[in-house]
């Protein structure tokens, strides 16, 4: 599986869209490990390449991170200072808690939490960078995403992933979504698009500090 082809349509819909700056803020409020991820990347990506077929919604910004603080208070007060900084419907979810209710092999990083999420057009995050890069989890690749495919990952069954689909409604709001039960392999890359150059260089690395 290819990413290269994704890589510049996907960072220019990132980047004009204000999901940038909610990347920022994230990062500015220091919320440990941080992604944005799931449907406000998912769904973003979507209305870009489905246009007005495409009738998604995105209720709320959801944040994936990891930190030892298992709380449910802990994530309230991260979304506390989040709002502070940009007034906004966010949702901070720490992975490490999650973890620990599953029965699977422990996650080791919101990396991992995110991996796991249904769907692998879902489990595509963002991250604004310290020197204003854009790092892009892709743990399945972009394919599945602007293909608009619906693909469960390795650590769902085809039931649950059926249900959600059904329960969700996707293929009512975007008639151009499709359903496919064969999985892909995992690959488990972040890539680094420095977007201050007329030519996207990016960095892939397996595994994470």
């Amino acid at each position: 599986m290819n990413n290269t082809p994704f890589l510049v349509d996907f960072s220019k819909i990132i980047v004009g869209a204000p999901i940038w700056e909610w990347a920022r803020v994230v990062r500015d409020a220091g919320v440990p490990n941080a992604w944005i991820g799931a449907g406000a990347v998912r769904n973003l990506v979507w209305k870009r390449c489905f246009g007005d077929q495409c009738h998604v919604l995105t209720p709320d910004i959801d944040v994936a991170y990891w930190e030892a603080d298992l709380s449910e208070g802990r994530e309230q007060a991260w979304e506390g200072k989040l709002n502070k900084l940009l007034p906004a419907p966010w949702q901070a979810r720490n992975q490490h808690r999650f973890s620990s209710k599953k029965t699977h092999q422990p996650w080791n990083s919101a990396e991992d939490g995110i991996a796991s999420w249904v769907e692998t057009a879902t489990t595509v995050a963002i991250r604004h960078g310290e020197h204003d890069e854009l790092i892009v989890f892709v743990p399945y690749g972009l394919e599945d995403l602007f293909a608009g495919i619906l693909r469960p990952t390795d650590d769902v069954g085809d039931e649950v992933f059926l249900d959600r689909v059904k329960a969700k409604q996707w293929q009512e709001h975007c008639p151009a979504l499709r359903v496919e039960l064969k999985r892909i392999p995992k690959k488990d890359q972040k890539i680094m698009i420095e977007m201050t150059s007329n030519i996207i260089s990016r960095e892939e690395s397996r595994g994470f500090p």
